[in-house]
């Protein structure tokens, strides 16, 4: 991916790590704190710098519309991670463009209300109170109807 220096480039961190922001490689840049990530949009254009752990990663990921992340574990020796590949220095020679992008599949379940999960690792649907389940899977145009004490659907990420 080629980064040029016009391109939008996002913060979003966890308090206690903000002391790795590599801002002297923007040209734009903003913070969004965890607490806030229902309530931002994200433009198309923006590149996205996740500065966490793992979960934090998929917890963004359900915010964004195909805007490409860039994990970075700002205390690897102490929570190694699948998502946050990078350390903190590796942040400029990302932003140069001299990194590739690795789509994931995420996973989407609609309830019978309208309303959406959307998550880049796994959902589970099942009654909060483990009472039996009842829901119909749809896959390729097939229809099944299932009970169960509940469904975990995964990516491969997760």
């Amino acid at each position: 991916a080629d980064f040029v220096s016009d391109d939008r480039f996002g913060f979003v961190t966890e308090a206690f790590q903000v002391e790795h922001r590599p801002e002297e490689f923007l040209l734009h840049d903003w913070r969004v704190e965890r607490a806030d990530l229902d309530r931002f949009l994200f433009a198309p254009e923006d590149r996205i710098i996740v500065v966490g752990q793992d979960g934090l990663v998929a917890n963004v990921a359900k915010y964004l519309s195909g805007q490409p992340v860039i994990g970075v574990n700002a205390d690897p020796d102490a929570n190694p991670g699948v998502l946050v590949p990078h350390r903190p220095g590796d942040v400029a020679r990302l932003l140069a463009g001299k990194a590739s992008v690795a789509p994931l599949t995420m996973v989407e379940a609609v309830a019978d209300d309208g309303q959406s999960l959307l998550a880049l690792n796994e959902i589970y649907l099942g009654h909060p109170s483990h009472q039996t389940a009842r829901w119909t899977l749809h896959v390729d145009g097939a229809t099944e109807r299932q009970a169960s004490s509940g469904l975990i659907v995964g990516t491969g990420t997760g």
